[in-house]
């Protein structure tokens, strides 16, 4: 199978289960919004495609690290859905059979999880309830999203910062919203 018809394959999943197309004992319905009234700007504000722009990490020396991961989707539903894939898009292209270190420099240049969300508006947080994963010990965690909206509309989601790794003091994902 070649790499363009995975990741479509990929992209159509992620784009099922963010909608909740086929998704067997998760409750579907709108996005659990806590702190704020059901309907409120902020939560309505996350529904849609997100197609990233930037991803940059500022390591505790004060640099600042663009990651090399800068392809990107992000979908909220309005049935409480989300889908993410992120991906280093000079991945080297497979001319045959790929090898295990080729197989594994695929695997390591791809972020790819989906899961239901609650928005916590008051706050300022998104919970991501990751449900499909590609690392088989994330199913099952909660990832924290702190995001803001810019005066454009973009999304910025930064990565809590007890996820964070060491000597990583910030990890901050731009995203815009795409119509088409």
């Amino acid at each position: 199978m070649n790499a363009r018809l995975v990741s479509k394959i990929v992209r159509c999943a992620c784009a099922w289960l963010a909608a909740g197309v086929f998704v067997a004992g998760a409750p579907l319905g709108p996005a659990k919004l806590v702190g704020i009234a059901a309907g409120a700007d902020e939560g309505d504000r996350l529904v849609g495609a997100w197609r990233l722009v930037s991803w940059e990490t500022r390591l505790d020396d004060g640099t600042t690290r663009r990651n090399r991961m800068t392809t990107g989707s992000l979908i909220y539903s309005d049935s409480g859905r989300m889908c993410a894939m992120l991906m280093d898009p000079d991945r080297a292209k497979w001319t045959g059979r790929p090898d295990d270190a080729q197989v594994r420099a695929a695997w390591d240049g791809v972020v790819a999880y989906c899961g239901r969300y609650d928005v916590h508006g008051a706050e300022g947080f998104v919970l991501h309830h990751v449900e499909f994963e590609k690392t088989p010990s994330i199913v099952g965690t909660i990832r924290k999203r702190w995001f803001t909206f810019d005066p454009a509309g973009r999304l910025t989601l930064r990565v809590d910062p007890a996820e964070n790794g060491p000597n990583v003091a910030e990890s901050r994902l731009v995203w815009e919203r795409v119509s088409r």
